[in-house]
C-alpha cells in the first residue's frame, strides 16, 4: 500500500506540474529505453486515468486489510473463547 501511495503521490505532482504548461506543447516521456511523444493534454490524460487507477487500488487495499483485521479478531476472540472451555 505503502508503493501505491507513493505512485499517487508522483502522479498527483506530476499532473499538478503538466496543469502550468500549455495543452499543446510537445512532451516527451521515458518508457524503457525509449521516449515517446505527445502533447501535454495526451500526459495529462494518462496521468489522469492513473489517479483514478490508484485510488481504486487503495481503496481496494484498505479495504481488504480492513477484512482481513476484522477475520484476525474474530478469530481470536474463537480461539479464546476454546481455551476458556478447556
Amino acid at each position: 500500500m505503502a508503493q501505491l501511495s507513493q505512485s499517487f503521490r508522483k502522479a498527483k505532482i506530476t499532473l499538478d506540474e503538466l496543469k502550468t504548461i500549455d495543452s499543446s506543447v510537445k512532451l516527451y516521456r521515458a518508457a524503457g529505453r525509449m521516449f515517446l511523444s505527445g502533447t501535454a493534454s495526451e500526459f495529462k490524460d494518462d496521468i489522469e486515468k492513473s489517479l483514478k487507477a490508484y485510488e481504486e487500488d487503495i481503496k481496494l487495499e484498505k479495504d481488504s486489510k480492513a477484512q482481513a483485521e476484522k477475520k484476525v479478531e474474530e478469530l481470536t476472540k474463537a480461539i479464546q473463547e476454546l481455551i476458556k472451555k478447556k
